[in-house]
């Protein structure tokens, strides 16, 4: 199937879960992470079906961003305009999304047991140009090298064998 552009769809649902979606969105984006609002905005304007009911699934898309180790948070600068944080594709899950393919993921993505979440707010901070505050280029790479070492894939094993 092909990736979705611009009005996609109908009125009918996509059969993208929010998780994809939300993917579509940050990797359609130049910097590769959007604040809350611009993956709303890239949601209703390719899927006319999101254009209704916008508080029900705007909800479940925040809860999923919440709760999901596939996302990362990445706060704003003090002196960068607007509302919220920006949100990342954790580098380690690029490819859940092989060749464009936002149906359906291989696995699901967690983190293993003791690697905090969001590890942005314990980084410490960019000196190169004389600014306390790195390039979000620059939190990227730093985000990517750090957690990229120590953290695992894991799947759910059954030790009982088949039922």
């Amino acid at each position: 199937m092909p990736r979705p552009g611009k009005s996609s769809y109908s009125d009918q649902k996509p059969p993208y879960s929010y998780i994809s979606l939300t993917a579509m969105a940050i990797q359609h984006s130049a910097e590769k992470m959007l604040p809350l609002s611009d993956i709303y905005k890239f949601i209703m304007e390719r899927f006319p079906y999101y254009r209704e009911h916008t508080q029900r699934w705007q909800n479940s898309l925040r809860h999923n961003l919440s709760f999901n180790d596939c996302f990362i948070k990445i706060p704003r600068r003090p002196d960068q305009p607007g509302k919220g944080s920006f949100w990342a594709l954790h580098p380690d899950c690029g490819d859940m999304f092989e060749n464009g393919s936002f149906l359906r993921r291989r696995k699901r993505f967690k983190l293993a047991v003791g690697i905090e979440r969001n590890k942005l707010s314990t980084m410490p901070p960019s000196l190169s140009g004389g600014s306390i505050w790195p390039s979000y280029k620059v939190i990227y790479e730093m985000l990517a090298s750090a957690l990229s070492i120590s953290l695992l894939w894991t799947t759910r094993i059954d030790l009982d064998g088949p039922q």
